[in-house]
């Protein structure tokens, strides 16, 4: 059994002081909402005994007075009450910061996330003639009803969430509610048991009156034995769910014209939380398994891929069996990318993919089954499944990568084109970026594959001759000179011939650069790092601009990029100048403005609107063409 304790100031709740966000601790987010689950769910083991209970529901408003009064008479002795406060009345600016911690909460416990928001939903509706649970269940102790189920808190809250959902004909979510609730309390009676308690009886009577069969009983009782079909489905329910109670509140808000009683910074950090889960983005990989079912390992998967000119999309599909074609053509895919490191990367991230998992891959060609056997090995190796949650204070900052992996020539290799053929070329020469006498790059694909501070884990896929250049721009862009250098950077090189040879100098490069990129030193601004890439050189400075002149035949000297620059092939002159808030290079001869590429003369009026600029992106590089 997990317990967690809190330790906490008598008087917080009368100070309205809170703690700091983060794990079980919901910070500025809930007051009112925090006390009156405390004092309906709380049990008393030890220790002094609970003053709120004693105070009657009429007197709340006068608690203080009522509670003095006590005192004075010498009804109690305050050393051996606890007294936490009384419950006021729950203001309407709570709602929002409350829902955005179920929200939160909802990453981890999703069932019981959703009753708790349920519950919020429901006390809005009734704004402002809301009656928190709490004062319910005390004017029924009050009033002299005996101890029952009818008074668990559990039940109390489905029933005032069944009320609410009803009044609003909302079936859909009322059967979700239903199976959290039956999830939640983890009485499987589809099972017999020998002894049979009131937890059982009182379950069996509230599924009886649901009308549930023993087959939607034997579905939820094997919740552990789920897969990623059930799991993906129960995972859209309850989030959507989530969402449409979100809204609900959000509406809630908007009608009372209410402002966010939550801290400006505790609501940053649940937002950039709820966003690192739950925000659909291209090349992220979504977790679909929140606490939902403990284990989605599958024993085969099946990676296909699709050319070009059929009727499928091109990319590549998973699926959880072995490649017999009756059983693919009858069956949907798991999961469909374009490139295959998202698809190896959503497999393994969400637990389909493990050491025990058999791997068949039809690649047409473009990826064999031990390069894919290779690659998993890496991803498993480099990238654990399991990591402590983001802190804070890491949620606060602008997200920053931390496991870094650059996968190279995975689904195009130019090295292949190398087999069976006598290739010439000097050791001593040999440059991996403009290789041979056709400079050509033998790096043809990258795939980035990263996990930020944030938790997030990314995907991203570069091919063609600038493929490395783009992945380079793309990476650099991601770190703010303030950043703390990556935990680990790794290059897998997939490549058949020259493979240690690539994979070190690709690792070589990319070190420089993201050391240059972070370099702590501000007064040296002219530092920057010259890269031939297919025969065109690129520059790489310290504010992480990259720039291009199709002429240069030599690398730049060590002058200062922030002054106006020398290029030693075309005699160019490049200099940075901001033009609405934005960074471009300027190009000019000694003599007037023009392209040096196209040689023509830009006349005066024209430079206004026709003047040889490049921009370079704020963050990472960018290559320069002329406008």
């Amino acid at each position: 059994m997990e317990v967690s304790f809190f330790l906490i100031d008598e008087n917080r709740f009368r100070h309205n002081e809170s703690g700091s966000l983060g794990g079980e601790d919901c910070g500025s987010t809930q007051h009112i909402l925090l006390l009156d689950e405390f004092y309906r769910t709380a049990v008393r083991l030890a220790g002094k005994r609970i003053l709120w209970n004693m105070v009657p529901c009429d007197e709340e408003e006068h608690y203080d007075d009522y509670v003095m009064g006590l005192y004075a008479q010498g009804v109690l002795t305050p050393n051996e009450w606890l007294d936490l406060g009384g419950l006021s009345s729950l203001s309407a600016e709570e709602y929002f910061g409350a829902s955005l911690w179920q929200l939160y909460k909802s990453i981890d416990s999703p069932y019981k996330a959703v009753l708790k928001t349920l519950l919020l939903e429901a006390y809005s509706w009734e704004y402002p003639n809301n009656r928190l649970l709490a004062k319910d269940i005390k004017q029924r102790l009050h009033d002299g009803e005996i101890v029952s189920f009818g008074l668990d808190p559990y039940c109390m809250m489905l029933e005032r969430v069944t009320t609410y959902l009803q009044a609003i004909e909302d079936e859909t979510r009322l059967d979700l509610v239903r199976r959290c609730f039956y999830l939640k309390v983890c009485e499987k009676l589809s099972r017999e048991r020998a002894c049979v308690g009131w937890r059982r009886e009182v379950v069996s009577q509230l599924v009886n009156a649901w009308g549930w069969d023993e087959k939607r009983l034997m579905m939820l009782d094997n919740r552990a034995n789920w897969k990623i079909d059930e799991v993906r489905k129960a995972h859209n329910e309850l989030l959507d769910a989530m969402m449409q109670s979100y809204r609900n509140l959000i509406r809630f808000a908007r009608r009372n014209n209410l402002s966010v009683s939550a801290s400006p910074q505790d609501i940053g950090v649940l937002t950039r939380k709820l966003y690192a889960a739950f925000e659909a983005l291209p090349g992220k990989v979504t977790l679909v398994n929140p606490q939902i079912s403990p284990d989605l390992s599958e024993p085969n998967l099946t990676f296909i891929h699709v050319p070009p000119g059929r009727a499928n999309r091109t990319g590549w599909y998973l699926y959880n069996r072995a490649p017999d074609m009756e059983s693919i053509i009858s069956h949907q895919p798991l999961e469909y990318n374009r490139y295959l490191n998202k698809l190896v990367a959503w497999a393994w991230f969400n637990g389909l993919l493990t050491s025990r998992t058999r791997l068949f891959i039809k690649g047409n060609g473009i990826v064999d089954l031990a390069k894919l056997q290779e690659m998993v090995a890496d991803v498993s190796h480099h990238f654990p499944l399991r990591l402590p949650a983001p802190t804070p204070k890491a949620l606060y900052s602008p997200c920053e990568i931390r496991h870094l992996a650059i996968i190279v020539n995975l689904e195009y290799d130019p090295t292949a084109a190398f087999r069976n053929q006598v290739v010439h070329f000097d050791f001593r020469k040999l440059d991996v970026f403009s290789f041979g006498e056709e400079q050509k790059c033998l790096i043809g694909s990258v795939d980035l594959l990263y996990r930020n501070s944030w938790n997030e884990v990314r995907t991203l896929h570069f091919n063609g001759e600038q493929a490395m250049i783009e992945a380079l721009k793309t990476i650099l862009g991601k770190m703010h000179q303030d950043a703390a250098p990556p935990d680990s950077v790794e290059v897998f090189c997939y490549s058949q011939h020259l493979r240690g040879l690539i994979r070190t100098r690709v690792q070589q490069m990319i070190s420089e650069c993201i050391e240059l990129r972070l370099s702590s030193t501000r007064q040296d601004t002219g530092r920057f790092k010259a890269l031939r890439v297919s025969g065109q050189t690129w520059g790489c400075s310290s504010s992480g601009l990259t720039f291009r002149c199709r002429s240069w035949k030599t690398p730049l000297s060590s002058t200062a990029l922030s002054r106006t620059t020398s290029c030693t092939g075309c005699r160019c002159r490049w200099k940075p100048i901001t033009l609405s808030c934005r960074r471009w290079w300027m190009a000019s001869p000694a003599k007037g403005l023009f392209s040096s590429s196209l040689k023509t003369r830009i006349t005066t009026t024209a430079a206004l609107t026709s003047i040889f600029l490049m921009r370079a992106t704020a963050r990472g590089l960018s290559s320069l063409r002329g406008q």
